[in-house]
Parts: structure tokens; sequence; C-alpha cells
């Protein structure tokens, strides 16, 4: 690698560690930073690998906490299996369980936390204070929230509390503030809540915007990278390092990415074709900046043309991201590679060459046990999809076939 240090973080959220590698959401990172200080509670969604997680971890949390004063709590995956260990030792609520082992910061899941409300731990936290004395505002993260929703079908009740106690903790700020363990009335602590998750299931906060403030009124869509912020995106990592692309070079690199397949033509001689689309999939850009500064040769300073067509093919570091994942599905799930490789080729592609949609079964999707498609989600070359009171699974982009 021709860098000290890998620029680009590859397939996988950026965390609080990567705040000096995160280019191309200034205006998403400054606009939901201004819709947070403005409201108690706000919703962030989009589609699948748009970097929701990401601009939370390395934009918004850095923003608020250096610039506006905000104490933000350590994040919260409330549907998260991991986050949930140990619910069993409690008669909580496992979302508000998992919110509450994880604000405590417990890594011992037989000890269940003191408090079943959110509300009480809320009163118990000690404030922070300004130099001015003031309580400093508090922000409330509830990632992935999709994971409330899926494979809970049964849970609708626990759902019910759990959001019925954000709404209490919202409430509860605007009354008092924590006085440090003592049950009277003090200082408020300003309190935000912001909720994010995928776009597909935010029919489901319906049943429950009723419990929340402003009916959850106010939201924000990330969308996936265009251009100028790709090219930022692209270029800005490298600031980081020794290296610089040749004039033209990062340009081609998200023209590449930017490439869609689409069905074009009429009856027999319909085919599918590539055309320039509007956005760039951050992982995408992602994986393949990753192993064109991996693969450089030493010394290299400068990125040229024939730097990015030996080490930096969109579709060769695809097939290599393909591969990958399916090895690692395959070793996770006990399938054989070669057959979940054929369920690939066979059911998430249609005769045209366009993504096609395989339907998630009980237990297997078209013969597959859906461990296996499951570990694709997990290394986002699948997404798994919500439509017409079933679940799907396809390809994250077109690229990818």
């Amino acid at each position: 690698m021709a860098a000290e240090f890998q620029p680009f973080i590859g397939p996988r959220p950026f965390a609080r560690e990567h705040q000096d590698r995160f280019f191309g959401r200034k205006r998403e990172t400054r606009e939901l930073a201004s819709l947070v200080i403005a409201h108690s509670i706000v919703l962030l969604y989009g589609q699948s690998g748009t970097g929701k997680t990401s601009l939370l971890n390395a934009g918004l949390i850095r923003k608020l906490e250096a610039e506006e004063g905000f104490v933000v709590l350590p994040v919260v995956r409330p549907g998260g299996k991991a986050d949930q260990s140990g619910t069993e030792q409690t008669t909580a609520s496992p979302y508000i369980y998992a919110t509450l082992q994880t604000w405590s910061g417990s890594a011992d899941s037989s000890a269940p936390p003191a408090d079943n409300h959110l509300a009480d731990y809320m009163a118990r936290l000690p404030p922070e204070c300004d130099e001015d004395g003031d309580p400093k505002p508090r922000l409330l993260i509830f990632d992935q929230l999709e994971e409330v929703f899926r494979d809970q079908i049964d849970a609708r009740q626990e759902q019910r509390e759990f959001f019925a106690q954000i709404g209490e903790v919202l409430q509860q700020a605007r009354r008092t503030g924590s006085s440090g363990g003592v049950d009277t009335p003090a200082q408020p602590v300003p309190t935000r809540v912001l909720l994010s998750m995928r776009e597909e299931y935010i029919a489901e906060l319906d049943n429950y915007a009723e419990l929340l403030p402003d009916r959850l009124r106010i939201h924000f869509r990330l969308e996936r990278l265009r251009e100028p912020a790709a090219l930022e995106a692209v270029t800005g990592p490298l600031g980081l390092t020794t290296l610089a692309f040749a004039p033209g070079v990062a340009e081609k690199l998200v023209a590449d990415l930017r490439e869609v397949r689409i069905e074009a033509g009429v009856g027999e001689a319909r085919k599918a074709v590539n055309v320039l689309g509007e956005f760039v999939e951050p992982v995408q850009l992602q994986v393949v900046c990753e192993r064109l500064v991996r693969d450089l040769p030493p010394g290299v300073s400068e990125i040229t043309f024939d730097h990015l067509s030996m080490f930096g093919s969109v579709d060769t570091t695809l097939h290599e991201f393909y591969k990958d994942a399916v090895a690692f599905a395959a070793k996770s799930s006990g399938v054989p590679q070669d057959d979940l490789e054929r369920w690939c080729e066979e059911n998430l592609i249609t005769e045209t060459g366009t993504r096609d949609v395989v339907h998630r079964g009980p237990t297997e999707s078209q013969g597959i046990p859906n461990a296996a498609p499951d570990a694709l989600v997990e290394r986002l070359l699948l997404r798994r999809e919500p439509r017409a009171g079933a679940e799907w699974y396809e390809l994250t982009h077109d690229r990818l076939i």
C-alpha cells in the first residue's frame, strides 16, 4: 500500500475513530444537526447502505459534541440480538433492556439494569454542566430501529411500551432535570431523541406516533451520494496521505461508480445495458477505493488512469467483494459455496440481466436455509425488504449483477 495507513474503511459503517476520513456529507450533517437542535425528536431514514450509521457516528455526533456542547449517550440498537442478551433476567421489554444495557455500559448480561424505565434512569443520571453551570443538552440516539419490527409479529405490546417510554423521557425533560438521585425538581436538562431506520419500515411507526411529541412529524431522508459529494468522498481521505489523483482520474472513478444496469429495447431485442445513474452507493465507493489504494505499487504518489485501470476497476473489485461475501455466508451458514453461488446466479438475476427478487420463506428461500442469504445481507451484498406482507431478498445494487 502506498499510503502509511488505509484512508478508506471498506464495506463497514464509519465509527467515531474514522471521523477524519469521513467526507461528502457536510450538508447532511449540518441540516440534521439543525433539526436535532430545534426539535425534541427527529426521524432519520433512508435506503439500506446509504450510510445512516456512518452519518451519526462520524458526522452528527462530532458536530453536536464539539460545536454545540451536547452530551451524546452511547448509540443504542434496541432490536439488536447482542444488545438484548440477558433480557430473560428482567421483566423489562427487550428493547428497554437493550437501551439501559447500552446506556449503563454494562458488559455483564447476567446483571440486569436496576431500572425498568428509561425516564427513571435519565432522572438519576447526573447532568454535565457548561462553564456557566447550566446543564448541557443530551442526545439519545436509537439506530437501526427497523430491527424492532423485524421478526417481531407478537411484540406489539413491547413495542408500544418502548415508544411510550421514549415519549415519557421527553415529557420529563420538559418538567424537571436530573437531581443526582434526589427525586425533587431541578433545572431541566434539554433532551433530544434521534430515531434512525430503513425507509421501508417507516409505516410501522404509524402505530406509535401518538406516543411521541408532535406525532414524530420531523423527518430527514438521507440519499445516496450525488456526484459532487462522491467526488469529495473519493478525494478527501487522500489528504491524510502522500497520495493524490492525477487530473481527471477521480472524476473517471466517480463516473464508473455511477453506472447502473437497466433493460432497454422491446420484445426479443430487449437487453440489459449500462447507463450513467444519478447516485453512487457509499459502500461500493469505499470498497473500490480501499482496493485501489491497497494495491498500488510502493512509492506511488499520484494515482493515474493506468493505476485506475489496473487496481480500481469497479467491476473487478465488486467481483471480489461478491466472492468474499459468498465465502463468508457459506462458512457461517454451512451451505456449500458452490451451491450458494449457483443460488445467487439463478435466483437474483432475471433472464435479461437485471435484478430479481427472492421470497423469504419461514426457514429457507428457494431451497437455501435463510441463514445463508441473511449472512449476505450482513455483508451488504443483499438487502432484505418487506413488500406486500412478505419479505424479499435482492442485490443491493444493479452493478453487482
